[in-house]
Order: C-alpha cells, then structure tokens, then sequence
C-alpha cells in the first residue's frame, strides 16, 4: 500500500471530475480535482503532484494556459489533455510537452491504460526498492 501516486484532475464537468476520480482512486491513487485552470494552480503550490490530467476548454484558465504556467514554473509531471473539441491538434499538443491526448467521450479502459503507461514503471520501481532491505 501507499505505491499509489498523486493525480491531479482539472475539468469543468463535475460528472468528469467524479468519474475519473473514482476511477483513479480504485487504481490505488490519491486524486485531488479542480474545475479550472486557475484552482489547478493553487493545488500545483502546495502538492507534488505525479500526473496531471486537464480538460482544454475550461472557464478561467484553460488546459493549454496550464500546462504553460506550468512549464514556467518548472513543474513537469506528465499532463494528459482530454478534449471534445479541436482547439489544439493532438501533434501541437504534442510539440507543447503533453505526454498523451485523449478525445471526449473516452473509455474507462484507456484512461486507465495511458495512467499505467505513464505511472507504472515508477511505482513498479517503488515496490521493488520497498521489498529490498
């Protein structure tokens, strides 16, 4: 227990936010939320923070405004885009520093496929230094 990482969520969609907080969770992570980019921020300020999935469209600050602040700062957890709507092509996307993007509606399983991709070896690497002694 305690392998699991710090995901942060930031979505507009409350239905979102609850879905793959429920989701991650059953994962074994802990997931903290916020609806936009600016509450996202403020978490960022006082967590580490393991991976970071963010909507595009948001009210106040949007998933391309974070990941900017966040570049700036000099925070680099993996952030994943999840978007219905094409303001970024998934190739900017790329070229900006996302690690995955995602189109809304998603499934479950690849939420929770590209969440493994990105954490699992770390937390494969964390079980196996915890059993040595």
């Amino acid at each position: 227990m305690g392998l699991g990482k710090v995901i942060l969520v930031v979505d507009d969609e409350e239905d979102i936010l609850e879905l793959l907080s429920v989701i991650l969770h059953d994962e074994g992570h802990r997931v903290l939320t916020a609806s936009n980019g600016v509450e996202a921020l403020g978490i960022l300020a006082d967590e580490k923070i393991d991976l970071v999935i963010t909507d595009i469209r948001m009210p106040q600050m949007n998933g391309i405004e974070l990941l900017t602040e966040l570049n700036h700062k000099g925070q680099h957890p993996p952030v994943v885009f999840i978007s219905g709507y094409s303001d970024i092509s998934p190739e900017e996307a790329y070229a900006l520093g996302v690690a995955r993007f995602i189109f809304k509606p998603f499934e479950v399983k690849t939420i929770i496929q590209n969440v493994r991709d990105l954490l699992g070896p770390a937390a494969e690497q964390e079980l196996a230094s915890a059993t040595e002694i």
